[in-house]
């Protein structure tokens, strides 16, 4: 990444005769930074609460970076969930459908996954969210954000509740 290259050709045709092109310069683009979520102390086993952790993990992540969740089950439990505010140009990337992010159980019944406020340009792919009960108002919201592009993830409800006088939904 951020490598410059030099090419030239030099070729003879069927008489011999030698050419030669000007010299060609390529960049290759810098590479994104790519931080785990493991670095800044989440677990992803399915019972430790990877709420702060998280938080930490993308507090720290500069714009134009790319924050990685190996495989695992990650639990969420602030009442927000995982806040992200204007950021630009990041991603979130998990390793498909093996990579969840799960509203904890013994969190408060309307206690979200994830906000995002006033982010652009942001890509989440490759990753699951289960609102795992929540009574009312999403799993994973999105306030003023421009430009956000969600591929290859699911978002689902394990645990459904009744229906009651608030919407309730997991995106």
């Amino acid at each position: 990444p951020n490598t410059t290259y030099h090419y030239r050709v030099i070729s003879r045709d069927l008489a011999g005769h030698r050419a030669v092109s000007p010299n060609v310069h390529l960049t290759t683009p810098a590479a994104r930074p790519l931080i785990s979520v493991k670095t800044y102390g989440a677990k992803g086993d399915g019972s430790t609460d990877d709420t702060a952790a998280i938080q930490t993990a993308v507090n720290s992540l500069p714009n134009n970076a790319t924050l990685y969740f190996p495989r695992g089950t990650y639990l969420i439990s602030a009442s927000q969930g995982i806040e992200v505010t204007n950021r630009r140009g990041v991603s979130w990337k998990g390793d498909g459908f093996t990579t969840l992010l799960k509203r904890h159980a013994a969190a408060h019944p309307t206690a979200r996954i994830a906000t995002f406020t006033n982010d652009s340009d942001f890509h989440i792919s490759d990753m699951a969210f289960d609102a795992n009960g929540i009574t009312s108002y999403g799993g994973v919201v999105f306030y003023g954000a421009k430009r956000v592009l969600i591929t290859r993830t699911r978002f689902f409800d394990s645990n459904k509740q009744p229906i009651g006088q608030t919407d309730r939904y997991s995106f």
